[in-house]
């Protein structure tokens, strides 16, 4: 995206200063990488939540924006990134679709 970010190692505040100011000098340019942000930061939120035991309370109609976005062109999934999509019920609700598709088990819980 031509954005480069300073960011210095020993100071965690400033580095992630640093991060912030780059993200968003990045958004205000003309690119199609929102999308593709708002879908890791959906799907990172409900690892976030499982794994302290909280309900996701994801946002239902962005979920299934970002499904139907990310099922039009798909996952590299031969890179290794990605695990295959968990099986879901056909009548399943847009946040678990979404999050079958990257791989993870809807039904997982932190033990």
């Amino acid at each position: 995206m031509g954005v480069r970010a300073h960011r210095p190692r020993t100071d965690p505040a400033a580095r992630w200063a640093a991060t912030q100011r780059a993200l968003f000098d990045a958004l205000t340019e003309p690119v199609d990488v929102l999308p593709a942000l708002t879908t890791d930061m959906l799907v990172h939120t409900w690892d976030l939540a499982r794994s302290v035991d909280l309900p996701p309370d994801l946002d239902p109609e962005l979920c299934a924006v970002a499904y139907d976005a990310v099922r039009a062109n798909d996952l590299p999934r031969d890179t290794g990134m990605f695990d295959p999509p968990a099986s879901v019920a056909g009548d399943a609700d847009a946040t678990t679709r979404l999050i079958a598709f990257y791989g993870r088990d809807p039904n997982w819980r932190a033990s």
